[in-house]
């Protein structure tokens, strides 16, 4: 009699590079982990999840520093895997974002000042943002986004990494 081997018994580099695959369909992903406990026990590590969440910043051209996956749990990186399609989803389906997290930056400047804001540029991945400015690029840091911090997890306020001064120009609008 032959010894059967079962999926789980496959070597551990098989299953990063079918957790790799996965990723790429991360709903796939989170079905292998209702199969069953032994799967749920391999696929629910935190380097499974690193790696997907490495393949899903690949897949959309998000900026993988966005991540920062050594201090984030597994919880928040399957969050952060299933982010860009849960978003595509919503928009798809047309669904109003009632409370998504949302919030307005603010300088604490007067209304006078505030009339000079110029332009702003999302980093893909949701966390970072350039800030164009009376001249001024400035680097704001959002956090991590509502969707990825999951529930009962503290905002942090979004705030200045850098600012390049530049000299004040009048722009043609």
């Amino acid at each position: 009699m032959g010894v059967h081997a079962t999926f789980v018994d496959l070597p551990p580099e098989l299953h990063i590079k079918i957790a790799g695959y996965l990723a790429l369909h991360p709903r796939d992903l989170f079905a292998v982990l209702q199969v069953s406990k032994a799967l749920y026990a391999t696929f629910s590590s935190k380097l499974i999840w690193d790696i997907a969440l490495r393949a899903v910043c690949t897949r959309d051209a998000l900026y993988r520093p966005s991540y920062p996956i050594n201090s984030m749990t597994v919880s928040q990186i399957q969050h952060a895997v299933m982010a860009p399609d849960l978003w595509n989803a919503r928009l798809k389906a047309g669904k109003p974002f009632v409370n998504a997290g949302m919030k307005t930056l603010s300088r604490r400047e007067n209304s006078a000042q505030r009339r000079d804001y110029n332009r702003v540029y999302f980093v893909p991945g949701g966390r970072y943002l350039f800030e164009q400015a009376r001249g001024n690029v400035s680097l704001w840091d959002l956090g991590l986004p509502a969707l990825v911090r999951g529930k009962g997890t503290v905002w942090e306020e979004p705030r200045i990494l850098d600012t390049i001064k530049g000299r004040r120009h009048d722009c043609v609008q």
